[in-house]
């Protein structure tokens, strides 16, 4: 196998990994924290039905939903535009022989400027915003995406 050479420009890409991922995970926690409000939003708690509990890190989160149990993990890789984020929710399931296992449902992408991509050509939104809580429309929306996906039957 014969891999190909590495750039100077793909170098530069890499030279501040541990800064770059601190501010995609400063993004993430506030992308986390605007998805928990808006499912424990007074109104919308008993109507959507979802339990989110953040882990201490703020980054991962656990969902209960009426479609069953998700966890989300933040992970890092490189591409074109330098280090970016991957936030995946992973869906509990029964495995071939009953025993518990994950599926991946849905995957956000974060980088280091603070734009998450739900995938597709969907404009990207910002994982702060000044405006927060109920009037937070591209919360509300992601809140929703998400447990579509949660709930979306595997093809």
């Amino acid at each position: 196998m014969e891999f190909l050479p590495v750039t100077p420009e793909q170098r530069e890409l890499v030279s501040t990994p541990v800064m770059d991922a601190e501010q995609i995970s400063g993004y993430a926690v506030s992308l986390v924290a605007r998805i928990q409000e808006i499912f424990d939003h007074v109104n919308l708690k008993e109507r959507l039905g979802v339990s989110a509990t953040t882990d201490k890190d703020g980054v991962s989160a656990d969902f209960e939903t009426v479609f069953g149990r998700v966890r989300s993990a933040l992970s890092f890789f490189t591409s074109e535009e330098g280090i970016q984020g991957r936030y995946i929710f992973e869906k509990e399931v029964k495995g071939p022989l009953g025993e518990p296992a994950w599926r991946v449902v849905w995957g956000l992408r974060i980088t280091k400027d603070g734009l998450v991509f739900r995938g597709g050509k969907d404009a990207p939104i910002k994982a702060r915003v000044s405006m927060r809580g109920r009037d937070d429309i591209e919360a509300y929306e992601l809140a929703l995406s998400l447990l579509h996906m949660i709930g979306a039957d595997p093809k």
